[in-house]
């Protein structure tokens, strides 16, 4: 008898543990999941905003230091990346202003190419904050829900 009550201990233990573990897992990814989302909706807002200090406004103001450099860091990347992807910019436009360059795609882009391509960026962006802690499709799921809940707020 002893010996079924320990396990059960032992067993509720070890779940305590990991569901506290994937807790602050969900937590980190889900705060990172909302700073890529915010990213996203800035440049929306540059894409109607053209004159707009593009740089300054993509980053959103409440985000801390050790994010705000890693962003800054993985931002540009991110977006490298994404215009190499959707055809926006050639592997060999190192003098291209990339995100100039997406702001201009997006502008004529076909509504459903544009959501795509919001998605993935906020997805990219999400997974890069989360230095390896996820991945893409958990990113990608994480900025759709960090989305409703963001968009649902306005």
């Amino acid at each position: 008898m002893k010996f079924i009550e320990l396990m059960k201990n032992l067993f509720q233990k070890i779940k305590g543990f990991v569901q506290n573990l994937f807790q602050t897992v969900f937590d980190f990814a889900r705060k990172n999941s909302a700073i890529a989302v915010t990213v996203v909706e800035n440049i929306k807002w540059a894409v109607n905003h053209p004159y707009a200090d593009i740089i300054t406004a993509l980053i959103p103001g409440d985000v801390d230091y050790q994010v705000l450099r890693t962003l800054r860091r993985v931002l540009p990347k991110v977006a490298f990346k994404l215009a190499l992807a959707h055809r926006i910019v050639n592997e060999n436009d190192t003098n291209t202003d990339v995100i100039e360059a997406i702001i201009n795609y997006l502008k004529d882009a076909h509504p459903e190419a544009k959501t795509s391509f919001y998605v993935m960026f906020a997805a990219e962006l999400n997974l890069a904050l989360s230095d390896g802690k996820i991945t893409i499709s958990e990113a990608i799921i994480l900025s759709q829900i960090a989305y409703n809940e963001i968009i649902g707020k306005k």
